[in-house]
């Protein structure tokens, strides 16, 4: 499993975020579709360590299920209440880290902010 020791720390500012374990879906696998919690919140950081191609994160809304456009070293924010699932069709195990935001915390708010205005305006260039 790829190592992650630090990378919350070195790069999150510290108290905003509680990082979770590495969430695993094994070449060939399967993760059903399920909801981590009942209260709709965005409150997860899904950062892929590695995505293999073929490999797909789906998550359902209102019945109809979209796909995430995750590759290696792409990170998302997640509503892990929204029932979602993984398909790994290739040959390749795949490896997320999961970072959980502590509720109410300004620091996280600001660098989720500015990453989310950064991201959006590369892609008007």
């Amino acid at each position: 499993m790829p190592r992650h020791d630090g990378l919350c720390q070195d790069h999150l500012p510290r108290g905003a975020v509680r990082p979770g374990p590495a969430d695993v879906a094994p070449a060939g696998g399967r993760i059903p579709f399920h909801a981590d919690y009942s209260e709709r919140k965005l409150a997860s950081i899904s950062i892929a360590l590695n995505h293999p191609e073929g490999c797909r994160f789906l998550y359902r809304d209102r019945g109809v299920v979209h796909e995430v456009p995750f590759a290696d070293g792409r990170a998302f924010a997640v509503n892990l209440s929204y029932e979602h699932s993984v398909i790994n069709d290739s040959q390749v195990d795949r490896f997320h880290l999961i970072v959980h935001v502590l509720r109410g915390n300004d620091r996280f708010r600001e660098l989720f902010l500015r990453s989310f205005l950064c991201t959006a305006t590369r892609a008007r260039m």
